[in-house]
């Protein structure tokens, strides 16, 4: 996002959590989040996506979810059910925003956002803090090696979307 020079929420769900919680409790809270902020886009891992190196279940149900709140942002007759208090609910917005799945997978691309370096040190360092449970301890030295590897385009580093809506 910083690449982008966009604004961006970050949800606060514990490392390796998302797979193993029921669907709703993720989708709902995601998509009242998008209905109260009424996002022109939304970014998100691929559903499918099974990272080379770094395939992990939570980038998967993040996706779905994404996929299900974008669809849902302008839906006014969508029941959201029991477990979302109606003070916690917002209603319908105007219209979807644009979606866009992380993938490494050039041939579903549909946009490539080149990353500087600058860019990357900063992921890299975020990702070292956040979430430690990616990598084994002593290849903590080798993370930003194994994301750079992932992003690698030739000689330039470059992040691939699939345009979705």
């Amino acid at each position: 996002m910083d690449s982008l020079g966009a604004d961006y929420e970050i949800m606060g769900y514990g490392d390796f959590g998302l797979a193993m919680m029921p669907f709703r409790n993720l989708a709902m809270p995601l998509l009242n989040l998008l209905r109260q902020k009424d996002f022109a886009a939304i970014f998100s891992f691929h559903p499918y996506e099974i990272t080379p190196n770094f395939d992990h279940p939570d980038h998967n149900i993040a996706g779905e979810a994404a996929r299900f709140a974008a669809a849902g942002q302008d839906v006014e007759n969508l029941k959201t059910g029991p477990y979302i208090a109606s003070s916690d609910s917002y209603g319908a917005t105007e219209s979807r925003p644009e979606l866009y799945l992380w993938t490494t997978d050039k041939s579903k691309a549909t946009h490539k956002q080149k990353l500087t370096k600058k860019s990357r040190k900063k992921r890299n360092k975020y990702l070292q803090k956040q979430y430690p449970s990616q990598f084994p301890r002593q290849s903590k030295k080798r993370w930003g090696r194994i994301f750079d590897k992932i992003t690698e385009n030739g000689k330039s580093h470059s992040e691939f979307y699939q345009q979705v809506r």
